[in-house]
């Protein structure tokens, strides 16, 4: 008699390394039986990092976020088959720095889990201003306002307001 077993193999792969705070952050979740039997009961777990809201992008049979926790299963897997889910989120400055993140498998017989991460970095705005001062009446007055991003992140809707004072500009 020959018993065909399944072998489960998960993977987590970051759609990027590293983002902008902004930007959307995914990993794709993938799921395969590389054995000749069929996997019974597989089940995968993944608390998804806080702070953020996820979503199926496309939504994939058999898959779920509730809670933060993105769930698969219980469900067959049969020989060389496989399933897998692509989640996306958009990150802001609260996410700013190290976002790792693992998925856990398991089936009757057998456990498995893959990790992922994904570097969010965040601007870092200064503002100088400079002038010609100090002048005497009759002279002009001249401003120089120099914004500079520090921060290895893209700075995104950068605005700048400057109360001048009274007269005319």
């Amino acid at each position: 008699i020959v018993v065909d077993c399944p072998l489960i193999v998960i993977t987590k792969t970051a759609d990027d390394p590293v983002i902008s705070a902004g930007d959307q952050i995914g990993f794709t979740i993938t799921v395969t039986n590389t054995g000749d039997g069929a996997a019974f009961n597989v089940r995968v777990s993944d608390t998804l990092p806080a702070g953020m809201r996820w979503s199926e992008s496309p939504d994939s049979a058999g898959w779920s976020i509730a809670g933060g926790v993105l769930s698969f299963g219980p469900a067959t897997l049969g020989g060389g088959a496989s399933t897998s889910v692509h989640i996306v989120a958009t990150t802001d400055t609260a996410d700013c720095g190290l976002v790792p993140n693992t998925a856990f498998l398991t089936y009757q017989g057998g456990a498995d889990d893959d990790a992922a991460e994904v570097t969010v970095d965040c601007p870092n705005i200064s503002v100088e201003k400079s002038g010609n001062g100090p002048i005497v009446n009759g002279q002009t007055a001249i401003f120089t306002i120099t914004t500079i991003n520090h921060g290895p992140g893209v700075a995104r809707d950068v605005t700048l307001e400057d109360q001048l004072p009274a007269g005319d500009w």
